[in-house]
């Protein structure tokens, strides 16, 4: 997995999101914007991809969901966001049993967003704590690792309660190892990945 050209991509989003972001307030026209921090509950569903060449096939391509909480404050230079997400996938093997792979991951870091108009782009970044299982032939194997992510994207304003947005993410820096009681032996790898996903958020 290349990390640079994922990271493009998310300052890509991010900067097309500026461009869109035009003059006004937020809700109602002649609403006046919030005052105080800008809370936020989202959950995101999409899929998350890890490298083809990874030890993830055939379960590198997974759908994945999570629930996160941010809070910003004009006042403030940067805001911060918190959140649970969990992915899976199931395939098989060579010769047709089944093979679940799957990951949870908590994580935490901070958030920047910018615009007072109906579209707000936003970045977000920090560390992640990502578990990974597979589970084959009736056993399962799991480990764990620390890594970090950056995500971006764009948010679509819907009045002052609601946004739907586009969110582009990475993971980078894990180290795991899996396989010793499915396969018999470990194999090291990790559980980088690229992911695409929508998102709801309640605004409050």
């Amino acid at each position: 997995m290349e990390l640079p050209r994922s990271t493009l991509a998310v300052l890509a989003l991010a900067t097309l999101g500026s461009c869109q972001a035009v003059p006004g307030t937020e809700g109602t026209a002649g609403s006046p914007a919030p005052v105080g921090p800008q809370q936020q509950v989202s959950l995101y569903l999409g899929q998350r991809s890890f490298a083809e060449d990874s030890f993830w096939i055939p379960n590198e391509d997974q759908v994945v969901g999570a629930i996160e909480y941010s809070r910003e404050d004009r006042a403030d230079i940067v805001g911060w966001e918190i959140g649970l997400a969990g992915s899976s996938d199931e395939s098989s093997d060579g010769a047709g049993n089944p093979w679940t792979g799957g990951t949870g991951e908590l994580y935490g870091g901070l958030r920047k967003s910018w615009g007072d108009g109906a579209f707000r782009p936003y970045v977000g970044a920090g560390l992640s704590y990502i578990e990974a299982e597979w589970e084959l032939y009736g056993q399962t194997d799991d480990d764990n690792s620390l890594a970090g992510y950056l995500h971006g994207g764009v948010q679509w304003l819907l009045g002052r309660s609601f946004a739907l947005g586009l969110d582009i993410r990475t993971l980078f820096g894990s180290s795991l190892s899996l396989g010793q009681h499915t396969v018999g032996f470990d194999i090291p790898g990790d559980a980088d990945y690229v992911q695409v996903a929508l998102s709801f958020g309640w605004r409050f």
